[in-house]
């Protein structure tokens, strides 16, 4: 490395260790692309990473270098409006725009329509993320341009590809009772998903959809009475009737071993009148066995029997906070015991203070990246509010 080339940050203790601006800067094809690899690897290992790369990979900036910085959401935020810049550039745009998306950078809007209009040969990785980050009430546009893809595009699916109704599916349930005009469309696809074997998931995507638009949803209950036992929370939603909970949660077991809905049903309920004492007996049922189960319906612990399970929940909670999946529960629950949660205020910073990012298991490395990087974010938001909490 020259004396003469200014140093800001050499990566950690990766092995060989070269100067990324060095990399970057060098006009050698072959030589550039050798650190656009080292700054992604450094990326998805370092959580520093995008803070002190992205200065260097924007003072060398091209579409190359924008591939890099679009999977992580710190280093798209330091670089939006580069980013920004790259929307109507053919090729750059279907990694820019989602990029943006998921930091909710309104720009982003209609290149993202754009892309789902006429979308390239394989789906952009993270596209859900982008689409689910940036829905909201009144983005219609966007709407449109989802069911737009999932009528024209019915078949887009596969390994690398996202298939268009269940794109559509996550981005409704962003935009929940405002997606009304959506519901003809979406029953039309769950219709289709139901005759097609293999598309279990497809099915799921967009019976929950149907479910966040809510009572406004209500075409749609003879269709989803005819599903079974998956489509119990969105007709208690869509309805309003605790009956569907009811039913299905007297037919279980007193003891229930395996049951992906309980949790959500029974937080369904106390939403709508509270728990009868078999449904109480089999909420602490849930959380008495170690599991995704357990952690899900801590929150509804706390809710339903409150500082009584202080000392259980204190001792329960930690063992999820470096969990992509299950700290999002543990967190909600910490928040919500306020002061009585301080003693793991030292749990939650030792994953603050974590150096390398968590593991993360999604198939999909940037898609890793980005689920630590959100899971750091909610951990100091819940660490900030705990700590600020008095016992008064």
């Amino acid at each position: 490395m020259s004396p003469a080339t200014p140093t800001a940050h050499r990566l950690f203790a990766l092995p060989a260790d070269p100067d990324v601006e060095v990399l970057l800067g060098d006009p050698r094809p072959l030589v550039r692309r050798a650190g656009i690899d080292l700054a992604r690897e450094s990326m998805r290992r370092w959580r520093a990473a995008p803070a002190l790369l992205t200065p260097f990979i924007t003072a060398h900036f091209s579409a190359g270098e924008a591939e890099v910085l679009c999977e992580s959401l710190a280093a798209s935020e330091l670089a939006a409006d580069r980013l920004a810049d790259l929307l109507d550039v053919p090729g750059a745009d279907v990694h820019a725009a989602p990029a943006l998306a998921r930091i909710g950078d309104v720009r982003s809007l209609p290149a993202l329509c754009r892309i789902l209009a006429h979308p390239p040969r394989t789906w952009p990785y993270g596209l859900g993320e982008a689409v689910e980050a940036i829905a909201a009430p009144g983005r219609h546009p966007l709407l449109d341009a989802l069911l737009s893809a999932a009528a024209r595009h019915p078949e887009r699916c596969g390994p690398g590809r996202i298939c268009p109704a269940l794109l559509t599916a996550v981005g409704v349930a962003g935009f929940g009772p405002a997606a009304t005009p959506a519901v003809p469309a979406l029953v039309a696809l769950l219709r289709q998903a139901i005759g097609e074997p293999g598309h279990d998931h497809r099915v799921t995507g967009l019976v929950r959809a149907l479910g966040h638009i809510g009572p406004r949803a209500a075409a749609a209950v003879p269709l989803l009475e005819s599903l079974g036992d998956g489509a119990v929370p969105a007709l208690v939603r869509i309805t309003g009737d605790r009956a569907y909970a009811d039913t299905y949660l007297g037919a279980l077991p007193y003891d229930p071993r395996r049951c992906p809905i309980g949790p959500e049903l029974l937080g369904l309920l106390l939403d709508r009148g509270g728990l009868t004492g078999r449904q109480a007996d089999q909420l602490h049922r849930f959380f008495d066995r170690p599991g995704p189960a357990q952690v899900r319906t801590a929150p509804l612990i706390w809710r339903h029997d409150g500082p009584a399970m202080a000392e259980r929940l204190l001792r329960v909670l930690p063992d999820y906070l470096d969990d992509h999946c299950c700290a999002p529960y543990a967190l909600k629950t910490l928040v919500a015991m306020g002061a009585a949660a301080r003693p793991v205020v030292p749990a939650l910073e030792a994953i603050i203070d974590r150096r390398e990012r968590l593991p993360v298991h999604l198939g999909d490395p940037g898609a890793e990246l980005r689920a630590d990087e959100r899971l750091l974010t909610r951990t100091r938001q819940a660490r900030e509010l705990i700590a600020s909490w008095t016992d008064q």
